[in-house]
Parts: structure tokens; sequence; C-alpha cells
């Protein structure tokens, strides 16, 4: 095990200061390979699907199952892993399925189980349902159940609950029945699980939760303190020092000492990425900075929160990116935006087929 820990440590760097893919996926026609960044094809475009490098593995397709390759093309497992089905749930935290992080992926072989980068289940598939780790520890799912295992896959934290989210800042927060709580990493239940009625986000971040108690919310911290009054209809995490919140049927966005700081009048205002905020207003979309500022003067018929710099946004039925200036610098072509920037790549689609496009707009295929 020391082995798969050092692995660990050296990859979270590799990750960490990796920028761009070195190898994107590349279209020809009908089939998928690499190509370098002058999309010259560096890997025979010969699969029915090709997926982004991570730490110098790709996943790629033939017909209904998944093999895993390396960067110079040659095969580290044959054509053996099924496709990831995701539920709702799932999708939200998988943003990226058969993507390695910190030395490990998610696989499928009848069910869910944890592969290395040599292509071997260190935890083997048993799960009906796996998440990601965070903070070392991976949420699972037996029998409608689910519960937490290490990175040895032993269950540390019984199978036992009827929902869970991941961990953050070293609590998850656990459902049994209709009501939620919170446990720590043994397990013990921190902050009483028949407490809450509703949550909403993905746990504690930034120092709080925000959380529902006779059919209305708000903030609580690691205490149990109520950090914020529950004067809320709806509430979300707070995201770089600002929340989402609702008032009746119109939303806003308060800081940590619960002051309202963008005015409740937006119908929807999604958490702050990068220093910005998609809202909508009357199905306008457009977006805003943390004082309430539009970066744009035109509005969209529809976007996706920034990533990298860059935002999805849709006008006259067609999806390009703007920047954070809020000038549109990828222009509006595409059917749809699959997938938003990930390490200088995005997936969109385009005369009913996939295809990936860098920051400058290059696309990654030929027909």
């Amino acid at each position: 095990m020391k082995k798969i820990f050092l692995l660990l440590f050296s990859l979270f760097y590799i990750e960490l200061f990796a920028q761009e893919h070195n190898l994107i996926p590349f279209r020809k026609g009908d089939l998928w390979g690499y190509a370098d960044k002058t999309k010259k094809i560096v890997i025979e475009c010969k699969y029915d699907e090709a997926l982004p490098f991570h730490e110098d593995v790709a996943f790629v397709k033939k017909g209904d199952a998944y093999a895993m390759i390396n960067q110079e093309g040659k095969s580290i497992t044959p054509f053996e892993f099924e496709e990831l089905d995701l539920s709702v749930d799932l999708e939200a935290e998988i943003e990226n399925p058969y993507e390695f992080f910190h030395g490990l992926a998610i696989a499928k072989q009848g069910k869910f189980g944890i592969v290395d980068r040599t292509g071997q289940f260190i935890i083997s598939p048993i799960y009906e349902c796996i998440k990601p780790f965070k903070e070392n520890l991976a949420a699972v799912c037996k029998k409608y159940k689910w519960g937490f295992i290490d990175i040895q896959g032993k269950e540390v934290i019984p199978i036992q609950y009827d929902e869970v989210k991941s961990f953050s800042e070293e609590y998850a927060a656990a459902r049994m029945a209709q009501r939620w709580g919170f446990i720590d990493k043994t397990g013990r239940e921190v902050i009483n699980l028949f407490k809450y009625d509703n949550f909403k986000g993905e746990g504690f971040n930034e120092g709080l939760a925000a959380v529902s108690k006779n059919g209305k919310y708000g903030f609580i911290d690691k205490l149990d303190f109520t950090a914020i009054p529950f004067n809320y209809d709806w509430a979300y995490n707070f995201h770089e020092g600002l929340a989402s919140v609702k008032i009746g049927r119109k939303q806003g966005a308060i800081d940590k000492k619960g002051r309202i700081v963008i005015p409740v009048i937006y119908d929807e205002i999604y958490p702050f990425k990068e220093g910005f905020a998609k809202v909508d207003s009357a199905g306008a979309i457009f977006y805003i900075d943390k004082e309430g500022q539009k970066i744009t003067h035109q509005s969209f018929e529809d976007g996706r929160s920034f990533s990298e710099g860059l935002a999805a946004v849709q006008l006259k039925g067609k999806w390009g990116f703007i920047n954070t200036q809020g000038k549109m610098v990828i222009p509006p072509k595409y059917n749809e935006v699959k997938k938003d920037f990930h390490y200088g790549i995005a997936l969109v689609e385009w005369n009913s087929k996939l295809g990936y496009i860098d920051k400058n707009g290059k696309e990654y295929w030929t027909n």
C-alpha cells in the first residue's frame, strides 16, 4: 500500500500544475483517435469513442466496452469495462466519467469499483454505486444503502444510510429516512441525523452548511450553532464568500454575516465561480460580478457557469463562449455544449456529431 500512497502524492502535484492536455481526442468521420495541438494525428482514429488523457492514461471505446491506453497508443487493458450508467446524483459528482484523479478512476465490470493506472482493480467491483474519493474516503452503495470505504477498500463507515454526500471539510451529510445530519470520518454522528428536514449543496463549504428546519433554510457551523438564521425559503452553499438564497419567489445572495449583497430580485442565481454568477431574470440569462454588476450588455437564452475563464452561452439557438469581460470569444455556432472547458478543451456538438475545441476555438475533428 505504500506504493499506492506514493503514487497518490506524486500524481497530486502532476494534476495540480497540469494546465492543458498534450493529446486531444480527435474525430475523423465517425472514428476517434488523438492529435497534438497542431491537429496532427498521433494515435490512429480507430475507436468509437476516445476520452481525454488524464495522468498519461485514457479510456477508449469499441462497441459497448472500454479499454485503457497509454500516450503511445498501446493497450494497457483489453476492452473489459462497461459504460458508467450514472444517476443524476452521481452525474453531479462524476462530471467526467473514466477520468483518473490522483492515480485512481471509477470503473465498471458488472458493478462499480476503483482501478489504478495499470488497469487493476484495487477496490473490487462489488458496489452498485460509488463516488470519487474525497478527503481519502469514497461513498459506496449496496442494496440501496450507503457507507464509506478508505483507499484500501475497507468499509470504515458502515453501509447503513439512505443517502450520503461526499466528505467536505471533514464532515459528510447523511440521511436516515427523510432527515439529515452530519458524520465525521469515524462515522461518529457529529450533528444529529434526525435534526434537519432538508439539505442543499455539497455539505460544509467555507465553514458553513445550508440546511432546512421546519420548512425554512439557514446556515450552521461545525458546532451546529446557527450562523445565519433560518429565514429563507431556499439556500445553497457558500462559494467564493457568497451564498444563493431565496425569499418568496426571488433569489439573491448573502455574505457570511447574513447581509444581502446581491438584491433578491432574480428568478434564479447560480453559485459564484471564478468571480461571477449566472442569473436568470424572466428567462433572460446574463452574468454578474460580486457587486451585482452585469458583465455583458446583452442577455442570452441559456448559459453555464464559468470554467477556466470561459462560460458557454446560447444565442439564437446556438452555443458559443464568452470570457470574463463578457466578450464573445468563440462564436455561437454549436448545437450544444456537452462539457465545459476542463484542462483546456471542451466537448461540443455540431451537425449532430461530437468533437473537442480548445480555448481559441480550434476544432479537433474532420468530417
